[in-house]
């Protein structure tokens, strides 16, 4: 394993980079204050709100973390390993593609799990959901590496990289939500 070409250093070190990682925890803060809000307001931990909103803040938490350690770096390095160690990387283009199917599959699955379970909860909370489908997608896809996808993300849009742009927008989906969950509404009596 020692072959593996991966080295544990900050991923992305630009300002694109760090605000990414910045508003990931953000988004993490602000879903965590989302759950304690939720456990006050139904005194139960193991409700379907705070199941979700914990989810979340554990999630972006994570992937924070992530965005700078650059691990789904790592996955393909292993991958890479693997693949010339067993003799198949030559045929690396159909693993990649049936890598592909298998998220596609999982990401459908995920989704109408998301749907059935949290489904009393979504009227308040769809745009976290589908931020959080958002950023599970893009991140699958992007650990595949393929490199007509690496092209595509990394394609400018006014100056700005696509892959910052999709990965930022299903954070703020997370953020925006949480915020206004948490916004203090006027009580009329």
């Amino acid at each position: 394993m020692s072959n593996i070409d991966w080295r544990p250093q900050i991923g992305d070190p630009t300002f694109a980079g760090w605000f990414t990682v910045f508003s990931y925890f953000l988004a993490a803060f602000l879903a965590f204050r989302v759950y304690q809000h939720a456990q006050k307001l139904i005194r139960s931990p193991h409700n379907k709100q705070c199941l979700f909103w914990l989810w979340i803040a554990l999630f972006s938490f994570l992937m924070g973390i992530n965005k700078q350690l650059d691990l789904q770096s790592l996955l393909t390095a292993v991958g890479k390993f693997f693949a010339h160690q067993q003799g198949w990387y030559n045929d690396r283009k159909m693993v990649q593609g049936f890598f592909i199917i298998m998220i596609f599959v999982f990401g459908i699955y995920l989704i109408s799990w998301g749907l059935r379970f949290f489904n009393q909860i979504l009227r308040r909370n769809w745009l976290a959901f589908a931020g959080m489908i958002f950023l599970v997608f893009f991140i699958l896809i992007r650990a595949t590496s393929f490199h007509h996808m690496d092209k595509l993300i990394g394609t400018d849009f006014f100056g700005l990289k696509l892959n910052w742009l999709m990965e930022l927008t299903g954070i703020y989906c997370i953020t925006l939500n949480a915020l206004w969950i948490l916004k203090p509404r006027k009580v009329t009596l």
